[in-house]
């Protein structure tokens, strides 16, 4: 006995076309929404169709929890920080592609931002000589590194000195500058190395650290100095490890 299989005229559309169309009876992709065109719902324009809060508009915009979309697809999961929407075939091991980088605004909205896939860096760059400083004198340019690329870094700096005790009240100051000359000094990365106002030592030695996190928009290069004051100094290199500038990059 034959048997005849009837299948809903809609199904067979399902079956035959992988791809949805809004607003185009031709669509481009597997999702294809026009947002040129009023779309007429069952011959009445201006009523939307809604149900459970799937909302498409008559013109043409789709709101999927909410019944008042402002775009022509805005989703409202009714979590708090949580978008609603999910990609079965895009995760966090999907290989990276080149393309834009995509964020949201304050109101919600997909937008292109600045960067593409992060990618980490670092470097480090060392004091190869000892440096003598005069008294009440500067050296810009004890050692230097080059942040590669547009971002923000961590930049950490070391710098180990040792001032000739001859009387009085000396002192020994690390900075960082972006040119090895004067009037570049960047604010608020000075640092104590050693002061002193002991004369019953013939020297006295310390080591300064510091920290600086900034944001350049291209290959940017900082310089790591010091100054003495009333009291010569020297700077020593970096055979013990001291006297170094690191750089590592922790955002795009």
């Amino acid at each position: 006995m034959k048997k005849t299989i009837f299948l809903p005229l809609f199904l067979i559309s399902i079956l035959t076309f992988s791809q949805v169309g809004i607003n185009t009876n031709n669509p481009q992709g597997t999702f294809h929404i026009d947002g040129n065109k009023d779309n007429p719902v069952a011959g009445t324009p201006n009523i939307a169709q809604q149900a459970n809060d799937f909302v498409f508009t008559s013109t043409g915009q789709i709101g999927i929890g909410t019944i008042t979309p402002t775009n022509k697809l805005e989703i409202n999961s009714n979590i708090s920080n949580t978008s609603g929407l999910k990609f079965s075939n895009l995760n966090s091991s999907t290989p990276v592609s080149a393309g834009a980088t995509l964020g949201v605004d304050q109101s919600g909205n997909v937008v292109t931002v600045t960067g593409n896939a992060f990618a980490p860096a670092s470097g480090r760059s060392v004091l190869t000589s000892t440096a003598n400083i005069p008294a009440n004198g500067f050296n810009y340019n004890l050692t230097s590194i080059t942040l590669p690329t547009a971002g923000t870094y961590l930049i950490t700096y070391s710098i180990r000195g040792e001032i000739q005790v001859t009387g009085g009240f000396g002192y020994l100051t690390g900075f960082l500058s972006t040119a090895p000359t004067a009037g570049n000094i960047v604010p608020n990365t000075e640092i104590l190395i050693v002061t002193s106002a002991d004369t019953n030592r013939n020297v006295i030695g310390g080591t300064g650290t510091g920290s600086l996190v900034t944001t350049v928009a291209g290959p940017t290069t900082y310089y790591a100095g010091i100054r003495s004051t009333t009291l010569a100094g020297i700077v020593f290199n970096n055979a013990d490890g001291r006297t170094s500038m690191t750089y590592i990059k922790i955002t795009p």
